[in-house]
C-alpha cells in the first residue's frame, strides 16, 4: 500500500521524522545564527491521495524506533540513555502537550486531519485559540526553557523541543495563507513546510 505514495510526500514526513529524532540538533548558519532543528510539515493533497496512509506510515515506523532506541544498551527503559524520547504525541489541549514535554522534552505530533489540530486551540477556554498558537509558535524557535505558570500548575521545560507532521486539504492551507497575506495571521503557516505533490493516477494492477 505504500508502493504509490509520491517521493515528496515520502520526504516530508522523513525530514519531520528525523527532526526529533536528532533530538537536540542545531543548524549552525555562516557560523554566527543557529536554529534548531525543528520542523512542522504539511501534506496536502486532495480525497484519497493517500495523505492518510503516509501520516500512518511514519507515524508508526517513529513509535517502533522509539521502541528499539528506548531499549538500546540497556533493557530497563528507565535507564536507557534514550529515556527523554516517546512515542509520537496526540495531546490536544496545551496543558496535555506541555505535561508531556515537562516529562520528555522532545516529542512528535502525527496529525491525520490539520483543521483537528487547528480546531484543537482554545478548546475548552474562552476566545480564539491565539494563546495557545502563541505557544506553538514559541516552541518552533527552539528556546533554551520553557515556563509556563498558572493558578493551579506549573511547567519549567529546558530545552523542548517539537516537531508536527499533519495531512490535512488544500482548501484550510489556503485560508490560512491569505490571513496571513492579509496581517489577519499570526504567522502560524508559515512555520510549516508545506508539500502539495501531484496526484499519482495508478492503473487498477498497480494499486
Amino acid at each position: 500500500q505504500n508502493k504509490s505514495l509520491s517521493f515528496e510526500s515520502v520526504f516530508t514526513g522523513l525530514i519531520s521524522v528525523s527532526g526529533i529524532l536528532c533530538g537536540k540538533t542545531v543548524v549552525n548558519a555562516c557560523g554566527s545564527f543557529t536554529q534548531p532543528l525543528t520542523f512542522y510539515s504539511l501534506l496536502v493533497g486532495p480525497v484519497s491521495s493517500k495523505k492518510s496512509v503516509c501520516v500512518e506510515l511514519f507515524k508508526n515506523s517513529y513509535d517502533s524506533a522509539v521502541t528499539t532506541l528506548s531499549n538500546y544498551g540497556d533493557p530497563d527503559f528507565e535507564n536507557s540513555k534514550f529515556k527523554l524520547q516517546a512515542k509520537a504525541n496526540s495531546s490536544v489541549t496545551i496543558e496535555s502537550l506541555l505535561k508531556e514535554l515537562s516529562n520528555r522534552s522532545n516529542l512528535i505530533q502525527c496529525w491525520d486531519g490539520f483543521s483537528t489540530l487547528v480546531s484543537s486551540f482554545g478548546m475548552y477556554k474562552c476566545g480564539n485559540g491565539s494563546f495557545d498558537r502563541s505557544i506553538f509558535l514559541t516552541l518552533y524557535n527552539g528556546q533554551k526553557s520553557f515556563s509556563h505558570t498558572v493558578k493551579s500548575y506549573e511547567f519549567e521545560i529546558k530545552d523542548p523541543r517539537l516537531c508536527i507532521f499533519a495531512s490535512g486539504h488544500h482548501w484550510k492551507a489556503i485560508d490560512m495563507i491569505e490571513d496571513e497575506n492579509s496581517f489577519k495571521g499570526d504567522g502560524f503557516i508559515s512555520r510549516f513546510l508545506i508539500c502539495c505533490p501531484k496526484p499519482v493516477r495508478l492503473k487498477l494492477r498497480q494499486l
